[in-house]
């Protein structure tokens, strides 16, 4: 059987071959943001255990990176709806770290509700940055956290956006994701959420659709 198999796919002709491959290649194109995230995340899991974990929810997380080819646009400075995948990345690292690996095995997800951009200075090409990652603060349906895009010691964007923890059944409430992440003696009360990411979260809602 497997001498048959191997006998027809040796005579297929190149062009079947080259067809293939196009179509493969094609498939991986329109599909690439999403392999990119299954990668990112298995990465994150493999070196978060290599990595200081975060202890307290107010622990701050570094990522350090280089400006590549590929993040950035035309003007060979990093596009702007990179610094979003990039800061995905940051808060990843942030929970996994905090042991929200253990989480994902049971169903547990953070979701976006809004997310706060203030570009301020541009990272061009191959230049080195750091990325500071916060929980700022929480409440009884949203986390809080801030990625701060630093070049040279100061801020070239400051981003912060809030998430929804949600579970196999339903929305998790902050206290006990971060409890079931730290230990209930382990979590303190959440401190106020800072002036300039509240007026910066403040300020989209006039944005929001009515429906």
């Amino acid at each position: 059987m497997i001498e048959t198999i191997t006998h027809v796919l040796t005579g297929l002709p190149s062009i079947f071959w080259l067809a293939t491959a196009f179509l493969l290649i094609a498939v991986l194109w329109r599909t690439h943001g999403f392999w990119e995230q299954i990668l990112l995340v298995g990465r994150l899991l493999v070196r978060g255990s290599r990595r200081s974990p975060v202890t307290s929810p107010l622990d701050e997380t570094e990522l350090r990176r280089r400006v590549r080819i590929g993040d950035c646009d035309p003007n060979l400075h990093m596009t702007n709806s990179r610094y979003l995948v990039i800061a995905d990345e940051a808060r990843f690292d942030l929970l996994i770290r905090a042991g929200f690996g253990s989480g994902l095995r049971k169903g547990l997800r953070t979701l976006v509700g809004t997310t706060c951009v203030r570009y301020r200075r541009d990272l061009p090409l191959f230049k080195r940055y750091t990325i500071r990652t916060r929980l700022l603060a929480w409440d009884d349906k949203w986390i809080y956290i801030e990625s701060r895009f630093m070049r040279d010691g100061r801020t070239a964007v400051h981003l912060v956006s809030k998430s929804m923890p949600m579970g196999p059944d339903g929305k998790v409430t902050p206290a006990a994701l971060l409890k079931d992440l730290f230990g209930e003696s382990s979590v303190p009360p959440s401190p106020p959420l800072p002036e300039n990411a509240r007026i910066l979260l403040r300020d989209s809602d006039p944005l929001l659709s009515p429906d």
